[in-house]
């Protein structure tokens, strides 16, 4: 923990927001642009055909750094009014084609709305913060 402690706590919330940043386009990556049409249009999550794989790299992050970093997720989730803002930011920089999907595709906005919240509640995470 010495090394940790000589880092500092803004690094450590920096790298764990970081990585759930790369768990959910590491996740993002096993999934086509014709998967996500349909989910929209059926309403149904994407947990079926990318979450096994968000699970298993959510796990390697070590607890003790999810709660080092849940007060810097927090000001992120604020500065965006709540999780769905940050995320949608996230995915429009990082995956383009998605992002056009969702925001395109009539019912897109509010299915990834219903995603981010379900996530935020397989991983404990507020959806929510109040600034």
């Amino acid at each position: 923990m010495v090394v940790l402690e000589s880092v500092g706590p803004g690094m450590i919330a920096s790298v764990i927001v970081q990585s759930i940043r790369s768990v959910l386009n590491n996740s993002l990556r096993q999934i086509r642009p014709g998967q996500v049409v349909q989910a929209i249009k059926d309403n149904t999550s994407l947990w079926g055909v990318a979450g096994s794989d968000m699970q298993a790299m959510a796990q390697k992050i070590p607890p003790g750094l999810i709660n080092a970093g849940r007060p810097m997720y927090r000001k992120a989730v604020a500065d965006y009014g709540n999780a769905t803002g940050l995320v949608t930011s996230w995915i429009q920089a990082d995956n383009p084609v998605i992002y056009s999907l969702i925001i395109n595709t009539p019912g897109g906005e509010e299915w990834f709305d219903r995603q981010v919240r379900d996530v935020c509640a397989r991983f404990n995470l507020e959806y929510e913060v109040k600034k």
